[in-house]
């Protein structure tokens, strides 16, 4: 059975609720604008590697690039 949450309850839920949401969403726009440097780039070098003849080693490729992050 669910219980019925007072006004303080409710309003702490609600506070912590929009906190999680908030840092969530912070991190979340920053890792944006990280994909949008790195995805380009390691396109780019992919592309680069398949008309060498090569395949990229994923996560030889994955390891460098955080890593280098």
């Amino acid at each position: 059975m669910t219980k019925q949450l007072d006004d303080i309850a409710l309003r702490r839920a609600s506070l912590l609720k929009a906190a999680r949401s908030a840092i969530r969403l912070r991190h979340s726009l920053a890792a944006d604008e990280e994909l949008n440097e790195v995805l380009p780039l390691l396109e780019t070098e992919f592309v680069a590697a398949v008309q060498r003849g090569e395949l990229l080693d994923v996560r030889e490729t994955l390891r460098t690039l955080l890593l280098d992050s």
